[in-house]
């Protein structure tokens, strides 16, 4: 499952299933997930540029909780919650 998306370098873009952290309880979504070099990593906001979409915020994930699933709205489900960058302290 490809999202369409395609950023320059990096192919294409599909689903990730991630959890999160938020307001004291854990929350499950889909998000963007990229490969760069092997290394898979979430993307949680896209920036646009002139020459295309740039992934802005990312959380590099650990490959061995990272699972291939044959969900219709998700290709992989990341195991264990992931922090954003993002949160306030």
């Amino acid at each position: 499952m490809t999202t369409g998306r395609t950023v320059g370098g990096i192919g294409a873009v599909t689903k990730v299933r991630v959890r999160m952290m938020h307001a004291g309880g854990e929350v499950m979504f889909n998000s963007d997930l990229i490969f760069l070099a092997g290394i898979p990593i979430v993307v949680l906001v896209w920036e646009q540029r002139p020459h295309g979409d740039y992934p802005a915020v990312t959380v590099t994930l650990d490959p061995k909780y990272l699972h291939k699933t044959n969900w219709p709205d998700a290709e992989y489900l990341y195991d264990v919650w992931i922090e954003d960058p993002r949160a306030v302290w």
